[in-house]
């Protein structure tokens, strides 16, 4: 059954939601797709695929049967934002982070577990072939004992004013080690090396997982 989704916040990367709903939408795996944003102005010249436009995710709701919204805000929002969305009965993929803190993530979980609603956090390399045969591999033993894993990320896009590289890519180097050891959590993190911007935010770091 086709479905009808929403994506909350049309900026850089909520662009690139809108264009892989499209493409889904055009496979029939979409039945109507449904934009907010608070800025008006990023609602102008979207993908013809989409349906309908909103200002608030309040009014969209309202007057929408929506199936799975996708919050594609500042971070500072994903956290209420996921657990109003479940609180109306609405499935949620919420960008990354989930929260600021270990309090705002436990009640996001909390929200989808008293819900019943589905939580899902967007982090794309779960789903790469390559990290999901090296899953395997390890599931299976094929590789033998695991030992050590290196996970290295460089982006050459112009960070934000108030980046984190932590933020922004370690968190995908700690998921995805995390996700290949079959959601092992890590017993202790150590920082060993970090670099910060002229805002005195993170910009390079190095980083120490130990797992059980």
């Amino acid at each position: 059954m086709a479905l009808t989704v929403a994506i909350i916040g049309a900026g850089r990367w909520g662009q690139a939601h809108i264009r892989t709903l499209s493409s889904l939408k055009r496979e029939g795996l979409v039945e109507r797709l449904l934009v907010c944003d608070i800025d008006l102005e990023k609602l102008t010249h979207l993908s013809p695929e989409v349906d309908a436009t909103y200002a608030t995710w309040q009014e969209m709701v309202e007057h929408n049967s929506v199936d799975l919204v996708a919050i594609v805000t500042p971070p500072q929002s994903h956290c209420q934002l996921s657990i109003d969305l479940m609180n109306k009965g609405i499935d949620v993929l919420v960008e990354k982070p989930l929260g600021f803190s270990e309090s705002q993530a436990a009640a996001v979980i909390a929200a989808s577990q008293s819900t019943g609603r589905s939580l899902s956090v967007g982090f794309l390399l779960r789903f790469h072939s390559g990290i999901l045969k090296a899953k395997s591999m390890v599931a299976s033993g094929a590789i033998g004992s695991l030992h050590r894993i290196q996970f290295i990320r460089h982006s050459t896009r112009k960070s934000p004013l108030q980046g984190d590289v932590i933020e922004a890519l370690a968190v995908h180097a700690i998921d995805t080690v995390c996700s290949v050891q079959g959601e092992v959590e890590p017993q202790r993190l150590h920082i060993s090396r970090l670099a910060t911007g002229q805002h005195n935010n993170p910009i390079q770091a190095s980083m120490w997982l130990e797992f059980p």
